[in-house]
């Protein structure tokens, strides 16, 4: 089923509503955060001139983030710098594409922010090692991607726990 459609008149004069010094100017800007989220708005433009009246109307809808993919790790279990990983950004969908994609990893059960692997890009994989994880998280890490549209809305983090654990050395005794 379709949205029913809500008719509602806004005073674009009201307190805070533009951000344009004029409604006589070319441009109108709104302020931030004026319209809902998740609303289609119709505007009307009324103008007039020696020549006479004419009105026009724009569609206006706030740009959503990439949605509904997640990261997939390929192998799951691995050593860390040798085993080389396969991160791939799975069925992200967006209506302004092209889509880019960031990769990050952090060591599970350590503070600080994650490290970059790849950075918006638009290759929907990264390949390569990844770090070794802390043996009591028994070698876990947490890699992420983001994903970005072309209009520039990024989405939330997906992730998914890696185990890249580090080579047991023998000793030299």
């Amino acid at each position: 089923g379709g949205r029913g459609v809500i008719q509602q008149t806004v005073d674009l004069l009201a307190n805070n509503f533009i951000a344009s010094t004029s409604v006589v100017t070319q441009n109108l800007v709104l302020s931030p955060n004026v319209l809902e989220a998740g609303w289609r708005y119709k505007i009307r433009l009324d103008v007039e001139d020696a020549n006479g009246i004419a009105a026009a109307f724009v569609n206006v809808e706030e740009n959503r983030p990439p949605s509904g993919g997640s990261v997939l790790a390929f192998p799951k279990t691995g050593t860390a710098m040798q085993t080389e990983y396969r991160l791939v950004a799975d069925a992200w969908t967006d209506p302004d594409p092209p889509l880019a994609y960031r990769f990050t990893v952090k060591v599970k059960g350590e503070s600080g922010q994650a490290t970059q692997l790849q950075d918006f890009s638009p290759l929907a994989e990264y390949k390569g090692t990844l770090p070794g994880g802390l043996d009591d998280q028994d070698g876990a890490v947490i890699v992420s991607v983001e994903v970005k549209d072309s209009l520039g809305a990024i989405s939330q983090a997906k992730q998914i726990e890696v185990l890249s654990k580090w080579p047991v050395i023998k000793s030299e005794a």
